[in-house]
């Protein structure tokens, strides 16, 4: 068994919270997120997405003849869906040029 599986897996079965807690991994790290801390890196990041993302998102839907807003809801829509599941501190969405 892999070390990552091992990490969630118990013989006896887990507890419905556990379970929760997989399935919604803020729920995991978030009792324990410092607003002191952990906030001000936090904002940085996301204004710095924010300000390069936002662009670029609305360029690539242009570049595809289409309206802007679609670029910006392919831009949105997979930030909010990796805050809510995410899986990987490590892991980055973004529309890019793949070279």
């Amino acid at each position: 068994m892999t070390d990552a599986r091992a990490r969630y897996w118990h013989p006896e079965g887990n507890h419905p919270s556990r379970l929760l807690q997989l399935a919604v991994p803020p729920l995991e790290w978030l009792p324990n997120y410092s607003l002191k801390n952990d906030l001000r890196g936090d904002l940085v990041a996301g204004l710095t997405i924010g300000v390069v993302l936002i662009p670029q998102s609305m360029s690539y839907a242009l570049l595809a003849g289409l309206p802007v807003q679609y670029g910006l809801y392919s831009a949105v829509l997979p930030l909010l869906v990796y805050g809510i599941a995410h899986i990987a501190r490590s892991s980055a969405f973004s529309c890019h040029a793949a070279d």
